[in-house]
């Protein structure tokens, strides 16, 4: 029998679901290569995925606090991360596996069959040849596991995770059951990979996968019941609507991870409205403008410092970010972690959604994961407000064929 997380929003619940069908013996496989084994020090985990691609910042939002929670894992982010040892992963490898004493290869991709993925997958193959390598593993997130690097992961007997997607019995049309544009297969990784994270701070076993996962998916879905009817929801809805530029921030780390991901998918809105959605310190960013607004991303709700050369300590981007917009004559909303902080100081009251973070220092957080949920959740209201409003009638096929449908 499926369970309900979430009375409000059906999609968290299919979402749900497809992360507790996961198969057993295919979960339990990829928990075990994130332990270290005996005679291990430090592993290397290289996450690869489409640049821009939602499911790439699923990936790294779920894992991302792993080598911060867990002593010996290391990341790389080869497509987006400056001094990454070489151009490709299969020309960084053998500088790689002198330094580390296994690598594992996580490749993530609904479908399989983008390009970067298809020929990273390629070019590590070609490197590990017909030869035997158990210093290098390949693990595969995906509801396709005959694709291209599905066969690849195979022949190098790695782990294939078949997580659900959007599936042929839902239609992609409705985005009350499919998400914005699709989005079960990406919330379902960035909530699959954080239970991974978390089991393997507590040196679980697979069982508590299952019943980590459900306890956070029940957590989740009821915050989110309890916020879609706020005042935040609402206004930030009827924001979203406007022929306006949305601008979002999260000053640094899985904070601009999670502000970069939800910025495909607000743009992807807001283009429909006659507006778009930019991220916040890109050279490519405009001035903010009057009516714009600002959606900032903040565990520490700005708490952290930015230190200059000379040593002296200015209030975090994300503070100025907000007040900056709102001196403008722009509208700022706050997704924080933590209560009584700058930013939500400087944002309305309305206009702050707390996801208060419950893990102790040293733990695996949960609010980047969370706020990456909720910021799905905006489109998703947004597209119900502007159908009401008899602006638009939703096509997700149309979208993909580039068509406009307002």
């Amino acid at each position: 029998m499926k369970k309900v997380f979430s009375k409000e929003i059906e999609y968290i619940n299919i979402m749900g679901n497809n992360v507790l069908d996961l198969k057993y013996s295919e979960t339990e496989d990829f928990l075990n290569e994130f332990k270290l084994k005996p005679g291990e020090t430090a592993i290397d985990t290289i996450i690869v995925g489409e640049p821009g691609g939602r499911t790439l910042g699923a990936m790294n939002t779920g894992i991302g606090e792993m080598s911060t929670s867990k002593k010996g894992i290391d990341f790389d982010n080869p497509l987006i991360q400056p001094g990454f040892p070489a151009k490709t992963i299969s020309d960084a490898l053998p500088d790689l596996e002198k330094k580390y004493d296994r690598i594992l290869i996580l490749i993530g991709s609904q479908s399989g069959n983008k390009a970067t993925v298809c020929n990273e997958a390629q070019q590590i193959d070609n490197y590990l040849g017909n030869n035997s390598n158990e210093k290098i593993r390949m693990l595969f997130v995906t509801s396709n596991p005959d694709s291209i690097p599905g066969k690849i992961v195979k022949r190098h007997n790695g782990v294939i995770l078949n997580l659900k997607g959007k599936g042929d019995n839902i239609d992609p049309n409705n985005y009350k059951k499919a998400g914005f544009l699709g989005d079960l297969f990406e919330t379902g990784a960035a909530v699959g990979l954080q239970t991974v994270t978390e089991v393997v701070h507590k040196n679980g076993e697979v069982g508590d996968f299952y019943t980590t996962a459900e306890e956070h998916l029940k957590k989740i879905g009821s915050t989110i019941d309890e916020k879609i009817n706020s005042k935040f929801f609402e206004k930030i809805t009827d924001d979203m609507v406007t022929r306006s530029y949305a601008f979002l921030g999260g000053y640094a780390g899985l904070a601009r991870t999670v502000s970069e991901t939800a910025c495909v998918r607000d743009n992807q809105f807001k283009m429909l409205v006659g507006g778009k959605a930019f991220v916040m310190g890109e050279s490519s960013t405009p001035s903010t403008m009057p009516g714009d607004i600002g959606i900032w991303t903040s565990l520490s709700g700005g708490k952290g410092k930015v230190y200059t050369e000379s040593g002296e300590g200015n209030p975090s981007y994300v503070v100025d970010w907000c007040k900056i917009l709102q001196s403008r004559g722009g509208r700022s909303y706050s997704i924080v972690g933590t209560p009584n902080t700058p930013l939500e100081a400087c944002t309305p009251k309305d206009n702050v959604l707390l996801l208060k973070e419950e893990a102790k220092p040293g733990e695996p957080a949960r609010f980047y994961t969370d706020a990456f949920l909720v910021h799905g959740v905006i489109p998703n209201k947004a597209i119900e407000k502007a159908e009401k409003l008899g602006i638009i009638k939703y096509s997700a096929d149309k979208m993909r064929e580039g068509h406009h449908i307002g």
